[in-house]
């Protein structure tokens, strides 16, 4: 794994410590949570911007909503609920 250097403030240090020491974690492992979590908001947030445009196209959301009620139909798909693996 390769080694990086980066500054922190002195606020978000002591807060790196306190949750490394309350979730009785590494460091690293924590930064690492971090920044999958961002990654996770930041994506998510962009996927809500997108559905939001596509909201303000009444044709283009009709034919999203079209395609959502077809994929729903694969649910009767015959199988009985004992049958599916989750």
């Amino acid at each position: 794994m390769a080694k990086k250097t980066i500054t922190l403030s002195k606020h978000h240090r002591n807060l790196l410590r306190h949750l490394a020491a309350f979730s009785q974690e590494p460091e690293t492992v924590v930064l690492e949570r971090a920044a999958d979590n961002y990654y996770r908001y930041i994506f998510l947030a962009r996927v809500n911007e997108g559905y939001a445009r596509l909201r303000q196209d009444p044709a283009a959301w009709s034919e999203m909503q079209r395609e959502l009620g077809a994929w729903e139909a694969t649910l009767g798909d015959g199988l009985d609920e004992d049958d599916i693996l989750v």
